[in-house]
């Protein structure tokens, strides 16, 4: 299940509105569909989410390629923050999945594929975005 999709232009074009802000658009889409969220993530949505879309407005993907943000992986109780589907300059079809933090800072530590910085449960050891997307 995708809570959010649309165009890039779609996505671009609601990141940059005031109202409804895509925080509120995404809160619309969980109610929608019955589906929980914690108190803290519309201030990540509305936080990160317009990085997202500055990012790929000053990139070189398509304004047409399509973009569902918070996907639900059946069968799990995890999210993808957001998919970036098109077609690719080979004319494949292509998908980017994209994990949002809004650490300030994060080091290295003994675990392979981990980071130590402050996250949900303090500061502690925590999947590393590249290998958790």
């Amino acid at each position: 299940m995708i809570i959010y999709e649309g165009s890039c232009r779609q996505f671009i074009e609601q990141c940059e509105g005031d109202s409804p802000t895509i925080g509120e658009l995404i809160i619309d889409g969980f109610n929608k569909n019955h589906c929980g969220f914690s108190d803290t993530e519309p201030k990540v949505w509305n936080n990160s989410l317009p990085f997202l879309a500055k990012a790929l407005k000053d990139s070189k993907v398509p304004l047409d390629t399509e973009i569902g943000i918070e996907y639900r992986v059946r069968g799990k109780n995890q999210r993808i923050d957001a998919i970036v589907c098109g077609v690719n300059s080979e004319g494949n079809e292509s998908a980017v999945v994209i994990e949002l933090k809004q650490w300030s800072s994060a080091s290295f530590t003994e675990k392979p594929y981990f980071v130590h910085t402050f996250g949900g449960h303090g500061y502690d050891d925590y999947w590393h975005p590249s290998y958790q997307a």
